[in-house]
């Protein structure tokens, strides 16, 4: 009879709430009130973890701004090393290129006093043998020579004061080059 009362009373959805409170179910209200705990204990971790999270991020800009003047000092070192290097070594090449240049010069004095002394030689050489052939046998209006090692045509006719073309005429030769040592050649005069 009390449980009719109670239920008239208030009513068919209070009984049902009342059931379910008593049956160990929770109510709307006190189910919001445990989804807003949870929220906001996610809300608080989430808060912890963006704390750390900044934190953390503070750190590495910290550091990142530390390597940064390091490499920087790093830098500028090496560029002063450099400048250091590059000017200890101005000098250095400067006198090398001046021996250089003393060298080269040397060097082309000594090409010319060889290219001098060669000449000479050569046309202390022909002066000789030139000679040995004017003093040849003279036969009718010119001279016999006889070729020796090493003598051109260029070079007999050149102290005869003959042309090459008239000499190969004279002695009916057809290849100026095919001279013999020990040929004797009729030199026109």
């Amino acid at each position: 009879m009390k449980t009719n009362r109670i239920i008239g009373t208030m009513g068919i959805a209070g009984a049902a709430m009342m059931v379910l409170w008593g049956a160990g179910c929770e109510t709307i209200a006190q189910q919001r009130r445990r989804q807003e705990m949870y929220e906001q204990e996610d809300k608080r971790l989430v808060q912890e973890s963006m704390r750390r999270i900044e934190g953390r991020v503070e750190t590495l800009e910290f550091e990142l701004e530390r390597i940064q003047q390091e490499l920087g000092r790093t830098q500028d070192a090496a560029a002063a090393s450099a400048r250091a290097a590059t000017e200890s070594l101005e000098p250095r090449m400067g006198r090398v290129e001046s021996r250089m240049a003393a060298l080269e010069k040397q060097r082309e004095q000594d090409r010319q006093e060889l290219v001098d002394s060669l000449s000479k030689k050569m046309a202390d050489i022909m002066k000789t043998s030139s000679s040995a052939g004017r003093s040849a046998k003279r036969s009718g209006y010119g001279y016999e020579h006889t070729v020796e090692a090493g003598q051109t045509l260029s070079e007999i006719a050149a102290a005869y004061g003959v042309s090459v073309q008239r000499i190969l005429e004279e002695n009916s030769l057809k290849n100026a080059n095919m001279l013999k040592v020990g040929q004797v050649l009729f030199i026109p005069e």
